[in-house]
């Protein structure tokens, strides 16, 4: 993202107030960022691994929609999986679904909504609707046992949810979907993993709203 930095960062401080606006880092500073990451445990560990395996991934233009071996990513961004992911039974996928969950605990941050970011996205909705746009927030529904066992393990998606709709009330905006799949007619059989809807749970939400 940085190669849109410049832009990235006015456009935040276009809403942000002052005391909050942000400055460019300097390029000498994001290289050295950049490259320090090279000396970190996640990166080495991948790396190590994928080296002594080989790649796996091998690109190629296709016309074919599917592919037996590996996922096709389509004209418009989105992605087919591979056969053997389509092809997964509902007790594979629950499987996937409950080990998924400890990782919970790992991305603790990526479960948490700070003060700053609720004031930027909530300052970010504001401009946008100022200019006329409609929008609607979209929460796509996980796998119903990943989501049971990350409530029991850390309540963060439920909160972070519960913030959301609090936002989308005061400004009146649809909200379409849940995070819970309880509140959608999303059922384990419509999940390729813990968080990825097939086409029949998809096809559900959005017939159903």
């Amino acid at each position: 993202w940085r190669t849109l930095q410049r832009e990235y960062i006015t456009t935040l401080n276009t809403f942000l107030r002052p005391q909050e606006q942000e400055c460019f880092i300097d390029k000498y500073t994001y290289q050295l960022k950049k490259y320090s990451q090279l000396l970190s445990q996640q990166y080495f560990h991948t790396s190590f691994f994928n080296m002594i395996k080989g790649n796996r991934y091998k690109y190629y233009s296709t016309d074919k929609p599917f592919s037996e071996v590996t996922a096709v990513k389509l004209s418009d961004g989105s992605f087919n999986y591979n056969r053997q992911t389509r092809q997964r039974t509902i007790q594979e996928v629950n499987a996937i679904a409950k080990y998924a969950v400890t990782s919970i605990r790992k991305d603790e941050v990526f479960y948490r909504l700070s003060p700053q970011i609720k004031r930027k996205f909530e300052a970010f909705i504001n401009m946008i609707l100022s200019d006329g746009v409609e929008i609607i927030f979209f929460l796509p529904p996980y796998h119903p046992k990943y989501f049971e066992q990350s409530a029991q393990a850390s309540n963060k998606l439920v909160k972070i949810e519960h913030d959301v709709r609090n936002l989308a009330a005061q400004k009146k905006i649809k909200v379409l979907g849940s995070y819970n799949p309880k509140n959608t007619a999303c059922e384990e059989e419509d999940f390729f993993d813990e968080g990825h809807l097939r086409d029949s749970g998809i096809y559900k939400m959005f017939n159903k709203n």
